[in-house]
């Protein structure tokens, strides 16, 4: 853990926030319409999109460590 860039993880998470913000900002009523349907989806429907979107980030993160 020596190896460990605190910096960089706050820039990404921050980055996720600009991001974010920006869906929100741009598109706020969608966003609201998205976040409904989550809701109303089951709990198998979102934990399926949560390891999707888990396995494609850290998918992600290994490409760019290539």
């Amino acid at each position: 853990m020596e190896n460990f860039d605190v910096d960089l993880l706050l820039r990404a998470l921050g980055l996720g926030f600009v991001l974010e913000g920006c869906l929100w900002a741009a598109f706020p009523a969608y966003t609201r319409r998205v976040l409904e349907d989550v809701v109303r989806n089951g709990e198998k429907a979102v934990r399926s999109t949560g390891i999707f979107s888990l396995l494609l980030g850290c998918g992600l993160c290994a490409l760019v460590s290539l």
